[in-house]
């Protein structure tokens, strides 16, 4: 199963983290990288990851954010990423696994592992099962209505790594025009994931739930990483702009000598 990644010059630094992972971890597979930005140049890119494909396949590929003009494309990145996450199924025609910059691989792994799953392979009721999860009702509300399904709250975790299941994404006839409202997001919380989600019941998709979870976890503000942390059972770590920014400098420190423990050259920065 391929990968996909969207990324941007800000996060290079994770970028080149992420592609060194793969090469530690991940068996031979296919990596498209999907720049995102204004004058995006993939020959610089090309040199920069280049290293780390000598036994995968790297493909890298930027779009023309003038494509939605809806979004500005020097300030709303953010969510242009998630536009792209599900463009570029025209161009695989497969399952892909979605992984953000900040995804690292811990543990030896085969994307196929991934294939028997939807999403993350599990699935919330947003109106139920988490109080945290209610802010994104109005989004499920809203994509309900522009793709004329009934409500319903039971989607999958919108969280990475994440896979796409092409046999959802063929049957869409207008993926263009879907796009194109989804990158009108007027006041709600946009999400790539929950639009996915409710694709599956537009096509009526029974999405894959795995009983076997391939867990990982996540750092996103001041967590600590302790000398101790229980990553053993863990194949993927995401470590959030947001926590290597606010987090005190000890805790970067614990989670580069673990880094240093799997091989990784490329560490965390202390301040990003």
């Amino acid at each position: 199963m391929d990968i996909v990644t969207v990324t941007c010059e800000l996060d290079s630094h994770q970028m080149i983290q992420q592609a060194e992972s793969i090469s530690l971890f991940v068996e031979p597979c296919t990596h498209w990288v999907i720049v995102e930005g204004a004058n995006v140049n993939l020959t610089v890119w090309k040199k920069r990851l280049a290293p780390y494909y000598k036994n995968h396949t790297l493909k890298l590929k930027t779009y023309d954010n003038d494509m939605w003009p809806k979004l500005n494309p020097k300030y709303h990145g953010y969510y242009i990423q998630q536009i792209l996450k599900l463009l570029i199924s025209k161009d695989i025609k497969n399952d892909y696994l979605l992984l953000d910059t900040k995804n690292l691989f811990l543990k030896k792994i085969n994307t196929e592992q991934f294939r028997n799953q939807s999403g993350d392979g599990s699935s919330y009721n947003f109106q139920n099962d988490n109080p945290h999860l209610e802010i994104h009702i109005p989004t499920i509300e809203r994509y309900a209505d522009k793709l004329s399904i009934p409500v319903d709250y039971e989607h999958l975790n919108p969280i990475l790594p994440f896979v796409i299941n092409y046999e959802v994404m063929k049957q869409i006839p207008n993926l263009e025009k879907i796009l194109e409202w989804f990158s009108d997001r007027g006041s709600i919380r946009m999400s790539e994931f929950l639009l996915y989600s409710s694709l599956c019941k537009k096509y009526n998709y029974t999405p894959k739930v795995s009983l076997d979870l391939i867990k990982s976890t996540y750092f996103w503000k001041q967590e600590s990483f302790l000398k101790n942390e229980k990553l053993d059972d863990i194949y993927t770590v995401g470590f959030h702009r947001e926590w290597l920014r606010l987090t005190p400098v000890k805790n970067i420190k614990r989670a580069n000598k673990f880094l240093r423990t799997l091989g990784f050259k490329n560490l965390l920065k202390e301040r990003y």
